[in-house]
């Protein structure tokens, strides 16, 4: 089977990982979640206020490296307004919506369609080695339907940066190995044959063949790989999740990312 991608991190640099982790003591992480809500204050609709914000996410403490990405991540995810990084807070945020549904309200007569946004973070698993993170996105500004995003990521607890797809595994046919394993439980879950063309099936991968995410986290299951709606298939077949167990994977993963003691961080 064939599949294209690129191993961006050496044997070599692989193994100075590992010995950290023998070596070194990963910082303590430490934070507490903060909720904001904002309603528009002068305007209803039938449903309620015309506007509402909802922002959940961990307040981090610290300034070591993981810290301080986590902490980036995190705001840019919250504060971020189609791709607006000038955005300061979530108070900058509810100011920018009300402004926006007060300019659709005075163009539009009878304008009465609540808008909606809902941004979520979460620690969602820890080991001595990683710190996997998901953000959620709820938002409705009229249409057919609302829109969802899912993002995850994981980072190294020692390094603080994000774990890549490249350096799950030891060697490039470890990570051809992965691709094969991924694909085989894919095609199991959205019943799926083995040599069934995606594209006739109704998929959009490239080149019509299958590829990994780097939205991809780990779990208290095991590895959990997230395509979006509309990333890979049409918004009625929904975001496509494909989950590998930790069994499955135990001569694949490099060993750093192996720990039998993680830690599900619940909400």
């Amino acid at each position: 089977m064939k599949h294209t991608y690129t191993l961006i991190i050496t044997a070599s640099i692989l193994l100075i990982s590992a010995c950290q982790l023998e070596n070194e003591e990963a910082p303590e992480l430490q934070f507490e979640m903060t909720e904001h809500i904002f309603e528009h204050p002068e305007c209803q609709t039938i449903e309620g206020p015309c506007v509402t914000l909802q922002f959940i996410y961990p307040e981090f403490r610290g300034d070591d490296r993981l810290t301080e990405r986590l902490r980036a991540w995190t705001q840019q995810r919250i504060y971020d307004i189609n791709g607006d990084s000038d955005v300061a807070d979530p108070e900058q945020m509810a100011r920018e919506w009300f402004n926006d549904y007060d300019y659709y309200a005075a163009e539009i007569e009878n304008y009465n369609i609540s808008w909606t946004l809902e941004r979520r973070v979460d620690i969602v698993y820890t080991t001595p080695a990683l710190v996997s993170i998901h953000y959620n996105e709820f938002s409705f500004t009229g249409g057919t339907h609302p829109s969802q995003v899912d993002i995850f990521r994981s980072f190294n607890r020692y390094s603080g940066e994000e774990i890549t797809l490249s350096e799950l595994t030891h060697d490039q046919s470890q990570l051809e190995l992965l691709y094969d394993l991924v694909e085989e439980q894919f095609r199991y879950s959205y019943e799926l044959l083995e040599d069934e063309d995606l594209e006739d099936a109704g998929y959009w991968f490239m080149d019509n063949d299958f590829h990994l995410t780097e939205n991809f986290a780990f779990t208290d299951y095991g590895i959990l790989f997230y395509f979006n709606v509309y990333e890979v298939a049409p918004h009625a077949t929904g975001p496509i999740a494909v989950e590998i167990r930790y069994r499955d994977l135990e001569t694949i993963l490099h060993s750093q990312w192996l720990h039998k003691h993680g830690q599900l961080s619940l909400r």
